[in-house]
C-alpha cells in the first residue's frame, strides 16, 4: 500500500493548487448577465399589428436587430471565455510495469575429466510497477490579473450591446420626428397645391374673359408647377423615411401604421445648459466611452498578467509511487540436480518531482512589450474619444441654442401675423370683385408660413435628439 505520508502530501498539494486557481463569481457580472439573458430577442410578428407608438417601435427594432442579437451572443461568449480562463489542465496519470527474467553467473569446470562442463547457474527474476500523478498548477501570480481582464471584457461587451441599442433607439426617434413632420407637411402641400390649381383655372378663365393677361396665367402656372414639385419631393422623403422605419421595426410599409398621439416632448431650457454639467453626465452615461474604458482596463490587466507570468513558478508537480520485487534461483548440476531459491524481498519508493520556469532570457521574450503597446493604444483611443465627446456636446449645445432662439423668434413674430392674416382672409373671401389670384397668393403665404413653423419644430426636435445622443441619455425625462 502507498505510505500515508505520501498520500497526505499529495492531497495537500492538490487542494492548494485547486484553491489557488478557483474563480469566484462576480455579483455585478451575474446580475448583468441575468438581465441580458432575459432580453426578448424573438423576432416580432410581421403581420398587421395595428398602430405602433414610439416606445413599441423602439422595442420592435431592438428585438429584430441582427446587430443586437449578435452582440448578445458576444456577451455570452465573453462570459464563457472568462469561466474558461480559470480552467485547470487535466492531470496525467503515468503507469509503468515490467518484468525481467535473466540467466547469469554460469559455472563451468576448468580442469579434470569434466572440463568445460556447466556445473551450475544463477537466475534472477525481477518485476516492478510504478504509478505517478502529474499536475500542472496555474500560476497564482497571474490569477488576479486574469480575472480582472475577463471581468473587463464582459463589461466592455455589455456596454457595446447597450450602445447598439441606444443608437437604434435614436434612429427610431429621428425617423418618428421626421415622419411626424412630413405627414403634416404633406397635408399642407396638398392643400397648397389645390389652392394654386384653382388659381391657375381662375387665371385661364380670366384670360379668356379678357380680365387677365398671359402674364397672370404664366405666373399662376409657374407657382402651381413649383408647388407640385415641392409636394412630390415631400412625398418621396416621406416614402423613404417610412421604408427605413419599416425595415427597423421588421414590418412592411403596408403594415406600418404609426401612432403619433404621444405626450409632447419636454422643452429643454437651453439658457441653463452648461457644457461642464453635460460632459459630466456623458462620462457616466455614454456607452461607447464605457466600451473604451473597459477595453483599456482589460489591456491593463493583460499587461499585469504578462509581467506576472515572468515570475518563477512550477510547470508541473508529480507524485510517484513504485514497488520492485526480485528473487534469485541457483541451480547446482552434479550427482544430484539441486535448485536453491533465495528471495531478495520487495523494494518500495515514492517521491515528488517538479519543474520550475526560470526567466533567464528576458530579452528573448516580447510578450510584455506587446501587451504594453496594446494598453497604450487603448488608452489613446479612450483619451481621443473623451475629447471628441466634449466637442460633440459643445457643438450640440451651440446648435440647440441657435435653433431654439430662432424658433422662439419665429413664434413670437410670425404666429401673430399668421393669425391676423387668417382673420383678414376670412373677412375678404366674401368680398365680390376681389382678384382671386391675390386671395390664392395670400392663402399660399399663410400655408408657407405654417410649413416654416413645422420645419422649425423638426429642427428643434432633431437638435434635442442630437444633444441627448451626445450626452448618452434623454434629457427631457
Amino acid at each position: 500500500m502507498m505510505p500515508r505520508r505520501f498520500i497526505r502530501t499529495l492531497s495537500l498539494l492538490t487542494l492548494t493548487i485547486l484553491a489557488g486557481c478557483a474563480t469566484p463569481q462576480d455579483p455585478t457580472i451575474t446580475v448583468q448577465l441575468a438581465e441580458i439573458s432575459q432580453m426578448d430577442l424573438s423576432l416580432p410578428e410581421s403581420g398587421n399589428v395595428g398602430s405602433i407608438t414610439l416606445e413599441q417601435a423602439i422595442a420592435r427594432a431592438s428585438a429584430s436587430s441582427d446587430e443586437v442579437a449578435g452582440l448578445v451572443a458576444t456577451v455570452n461568449v465573453v462570459a464563457k471565455e472568462k469561466l474558461a480562463s480559470g480552467d485547470l489542465r487535466d492531470p496525467e496519470l503515468r503507469v509503468g510495469i515490467g518484468e525481467d527474467d535473466g540467466d547469469s553467473d554460469r559455472v563451468r569446470t576448468i580442469v579434470g575429466p569434466s572440463a568445460d562442463t556447466e556445473t551450475g547457474s544463477t537466475t534472477r527474476d525481477q518485476s516492478a510497477y510504478s504509478l505517478a500523478l502529474r499536475m500542472f498548477p496555474r500560476s497564482p501570480w497571474t490569477r488576479n490579473a486574469r480575472l480582472s481582464a475577463g471581468r473587463a471584457k464582459i463589461f466592455a461587451a455589455v456596454a457595446d450591446l447597450l450602445q447598439a441599442r441606444w443608437d437604434l433607439e435614436n434612429d427610431v426617434r429621428r425617423l418618428f420626428a421626421e415622419l411626424h413632420f412630413l405627414n403634416q407637411d404633406k397635408a399642407l402641400m396638398d392643400e397648397l397645391t389645390g389652392i394654386y390649381r384653382v388659381a391657375v383655372e381662375n387665371a385661364r378663365q380670366g384670360y379668356q374673359a379678357d380680365h387677365m393677361t398671359v402674364a397672370h396665367v404664366m405666373t399662376a402656372s409657374r407657382r402651381y408647377l413649383g408647388t407640385m414639385s415641392d409636394r412630390d419631393e415631400v412625398t418621396r422623403r416621406r416614402a423613404n423615411a417610412r421604408r427605413k422605419l419599416a425595415t427597423l421595426v421588421a414590418l412592411s410599409t403596408d403594415d406600418l401604421h404609426i401612432d403619433f398621439a404621444t405626450k409632447p416632448a419636454a422643452e429643454l431650457p437651453f439658457e441653463s445648459l452648461t457644457t461642464k454639467a453635460l460632459e459630466s453626465q456623458a462620462l457616466n452615461h455614454r456607452r461607447d466611452l464605457a466600451v473604451l474604458y473597459w477595453q483599456k482596463a482589460s489591456a491593463e490587466a493583460m499587461l499585469r498578467e504578462a509581467r506576472a507570468d515572468r515570475r518563477p513558478w512550477f510547470t508541473f508537480v508529480e507524485g510517484a509511487y513504485g514497488k520492485r520485487e526480485s528473487s534469485m534461483n541457483r541451480r547446482l548440476v552434479g550427482a544430484s540436480d539441486t535448485t536453491l531459491t533465495a528471495d531478495d524481498g520487495d523494494e518500495t519508493e515514492w517521491g515528488i518531482r517538479t519543474g520550475i520556469t526560470l526567466p533567464l532570457f528576458p530579452w528573448a521574450n516580447h510578450s510584455v512589450d506587446v501587451r504594453q503597446a496594446q494598453y497604450r493604444r487603448a488608452a489613446i483611443h479612450e483619451l481621443r474619444a473623451r475629447e471628441q465627446v466634449k466637442r460633440d456636446i459643445q457643438n450640440a449645445v451651440t446648435a440647440l441654442t441657435e435653433i431654439s432662439k430662432a424658433r422662439e423668434t419665429y413664434r413670437r413674430d410670425t404666429n401673430p401675423l399668421i393669425q391676423e392674416m387668417d382673420k383678414v382672409l376670412k373677412g375678404i373671401e366674401s368680398v365680390e370683385g376681389l382678384d382671386p389670384t391675390d386671395v390664392a397668393r395670400l392663402r399660399g403665404q399663410i400655408l408657407e408660413s405654417r410649413r416654416l413653423n413645422l420645419e422649425s419644430e423638426l429642427e428643434y426636435r432633431l437638435a434635442v435628439i442630437a444633444l441627448e445622443d451626445a450626452v448618452g441619455l434623454r434629457l427631457g425625462e
